[in-house]
């Protein structure tokens, strides 16, 4: 999952525009409260959707570090978690914060309730941090007892039972607490960094009601960015409207892994799969034995293009060989992104297309459901 259990926004930070000049960030701090001397990093152009994230390790000295974020134009987002006792960092405590390039941003005080210097907006968040501070400390208990569970290697079953019964709830009043913050500080920079934390429902609710000085001042480039997705969002619901059983399947062009361009509607009277998948996606991974049996099985009747999503070129290419996947293969652009026309909303997605062109199935996630169907249609 993105991102880990207790996520906990720090502060945030952005210019109206990006820099012209690559600058350096500079991470630094004395923090308390961290069992082993080990924090894991994560960080990521704010404004660049498709570069890939950094990750990397940071050693504490007597809990003191020093980190450099590399050279960049845009603002960086920041993922900073603990390592805990027994080396489990699937649910290490953490922290986010955005950087400023070319700002020096110093944390201090016990992790992950930092309180932090730099830019004005981080104490903005310092002054918010105090009203949801008992949100905060109750997730972080429940979160190093999800911990100790884990390294006692408690079954799955109890650890979700756990964070299901208490950690949820308390995080829901947490996210209604700021909701109810941004409701009524819609004149507030920091209203706009909790948008973002909060995502879309509360995005579309308060984006446009917040104040000109706030769309339009520092945050400027964030306002833009949550805009923009929800303008993806409004698209890709409307889709949804359309991508259904018995609906014709929206027609298509991109380029395959040879560089010819391909169309859908070239495969007109033919079943066709289309899967949108990535070689990041391990479900999508994990099924591609089953497509290829099932290729191999049905190939004379059926075709299967795979739509490689939020990949790099190199990346695609190099999964496709090293899984000596033999169908057709193309890459989402993002200027003609088939997964908004098709309202792709979790990976992989498979969308089985009937020889006339409209839509006979759609399953998400992999399914032993969808090739007993296919097994169905060729008995």
């Amino acid at each position: 999952m993105k991102h880990l259990f207790f996520n906990v926004l720090a502060s945030a930070a952005l210019f109206t525009a990006c820099q012209t000049t690559p600058q350096r960030t500079l991470l630094q701090g004395e923090i308390m409260g961290v069992e082993t001397d080990t924090l894991f990093v994560k960080y990521q152009s704010l404004v660049i959707s498709d570069r890939p994230s950094n990750t990397d390790t940071i050693v504490m000295q007597n809990g003191k570090f020093s980190f450099v974020i590399p050279n960049d134009t845009f603002p960086t987002e920041v993922w900073l978690y603990a390592k805990p006792r027994g080396g489990n960092a699937s649910i290490a405590r953490g922290m986010q914060l955005f950087a400023i390039p070319g700002e020096t941003v110093t944390l201090s005080g016990d992790f992950p309730f930092c309180t932090q210097k730099g830019h004005a907006l981080h104490q903005a968040w310092n002054e918010t941090q105090v009203l949801f501070r008992p949100y905060l400390q109750q997730m972080d208990s429940i979160g190093k007892h999800l911990t100790e569970l884990q390294n006692q290697q408690a079954p799955r079953e109890e650890v979700m039972a756990l964070f299901n019964k208490q950690f949820r709830p308390v995080r829901e009043r947490y996210r209604e607490a700021k909701t109810q913050y941004v409701a009524t500080h819609l004149d507030q920079s920091i209203s706009l960094i909790f948008l973002y934390e909060l995502g879309p429902d509360a995005t579309r609710q308060y984006l446009h009601q917040l104040a000109p000085e706030v769309r339009e001042g520092q945050l400027a480039t964030l306002y833009q960015l949550l805009n923009e997705r929800l303008e993806r969002l409004q698209t890709k619901e409307e889709a949804k409207k359309l991508i259904e059983v018995g609906k014709p399947a929206p027609d298509f062009t991109l380029t395959d892994i040879n560089g010819a361009p391909f169309s859908l509607s070239s495969l007109r009277g033919k079943y066709v799969v289309l899967d949108f998948w990535g070689s990041w996606c391990g479900w999508c991974i994990k099924g591609m034995p089953d497509m290829k049996k099932y290729y191999d099985k049905y190939r004379q009747h059926l075709e299967i293009v795979g739509i490689d999503c939020n990949d790099t070129e190199q990346k695609w290419k190099e999964a496709v060989k090293k899984y000596e996947l033999p169908w057709l293969h193309v890459r989402n652009d993002e200027e003609k992104d088939v997964t908004l026309q098709y309202a792709v909303e979790g990976y992989p997605t498979k969308i089985l297309i009937a020889p006339d062109g409209r839509i006979a199935k759609v399953v998400v996630g992999e399914d032993p459901a969808f090739y007993k169907y296919i097994d169905s249609l060729f008995k």
